[in-house]
């Protein structure tokens, strides 16, 4: 499960350490639902595209969301990776990024 991360007018994403732009980030994630069923986390890795996330190849980014933690889920929302990446976006989107799910 993939989200691609734009960048917004608000909201620019550097290569860390430079003062180069780039457009936009493919970010995979790895989901972690707790015991408790109402509890989970979900991990963020970065590249400059799904080409280099199948390369192996990260991409350094000044994002600060590396992980968001999700709690106090209702009876209604399903502990998951779909779960996890719509919140993801949710996240995102709420920062100022423009995010979707790819």
């Amino acid at each position: 499960m993939a989200l691609l991360i734009k960048a917004t007018d608000d909201k620019k994403i550097l290569i860390k350490g430079t003062s180069i732009e780039v457009d936009s980030v493919y970010s995979r994630i790895e989901t972690v639902s707790r015991a408790d069923g109402s509890t989970m986390e979900v991990y963020l890795n970065y590249y400059a595209s799904k080409e280099q996330f199948e390369s192996n190849e990260p991409l350094a980014v000044d994002i600060e969301i590396k992980t968001i933690q999700i709690k106090d889920m209702t009876s209604e929302e399903e502990q998951g990776v779909n779960f996890g990446l719509s919140k993801a976006v949710e996240v995102f989107n709420g920062q100022g990024y423009e995010a979707s799910e790819v």
